[in-house]
């Protein structure tokens, strides 16, 4: 059963009791271990009902698992909402990501991916069980030596001490090539040869990207030139 919990009553519970067998369980949609958190994501102020039927549910022994959307509020908390909510008596978390559909349409940025995957992968560090982790699809981008993957020779230039990155590319599920997860595709695998992509140097050393947790997925972004202006990622800023 798929339910937000908020218009659960005891007599509901007593028949859930009757009919709910050894395979049944109910999933909730958990947003937040703090009500004005939890108020601001789903715009509903019922976190005490849901936790109190959260409670009523696992005292009655009927298996609760929960669902735990990641945003912008919520997404450095993991660790505190896995914990309260563990005490509470659920089984089981699903941690995901938002879709760019809907509502959050426009909310899956460059900087939401990075996020979600450094704070879901710190906290999958913690030891903790009894939870899962969705990956975005915009994360689903394989990091391979593209040289011994597909036996092409890639000439590299380096005049400078820079560090040449073109035999190292992100490959989407689709066949999109891309210098690393933050950037824009470059080509595709299906139709491209790697010998046609322009090589990129890279020096991080006089950069913010030096001290920046995102360079070992990113790869050392540094400046881009986007519709003709210079830039830099959303970390640097």
């Amino acid at each position: 059963m798929l339910t937000n919990l908020s218009l659960l009553n005891d007599d509901q519970i007593e028949l859930m009791k009757l009919y709910f067998g050894y395979f049944d369980v109910v999933q909730v949609s958990i947003y937040a271990a703090d009500p004005e958190i939890h108020k601001k994501i789903c715009g509903r102020d019922d976190w005490e009902v849901i936790n109190q039927n959260i409670k009523k549910l696992v005292a009655a022994n009927i298996s609760v698992r929960a669902n735990l959307t990641l945003n912008e509020y919520n997404v450095f908390d993991i660790e505190k909402i896995y914990n309260f909510y563990m005490k509470l008596g659920i089984d089981h978390i699903c941690i995901s990501c938002l879709l760019n559909k809907g509502f959050a349409e426009n909310m899956v940025t460059e900087e939401y991916i990075l996020n979600y995957v450094f704070e879901t992968a710190k906290f999958a560090k913690l030891g903790y069980q009894n939870y899962n982790i969705a990956v975005p699809i915009e994360a689903l981008r394989c990091y391979h030596n593209c040289m011994d993957l597909l036996h092409e020779k890639v000439t590299q230039h380096s005049e400078d001490n820079t560090v040449s990155q073109n035999l190292k590319l992100y490959i989407d599920y689709d066949g999109k090539i891309f210098y690393s997860e933050a950037m824009e595709p470059i080509g595709n695998i299906k139709s491209t040869s790697l010998s046609e992509i322009p090589v990129k140097n890279i020096s991080i050393s006089d950069s913010l990207c030096s001290n920046c947790n995102a360079h070992s997925i990113c790869g050392g972004r540094l400046k881009f030139n986007k519709n003709g202006a210079t830039s830099y990622c959303s970390f640097d800023e």
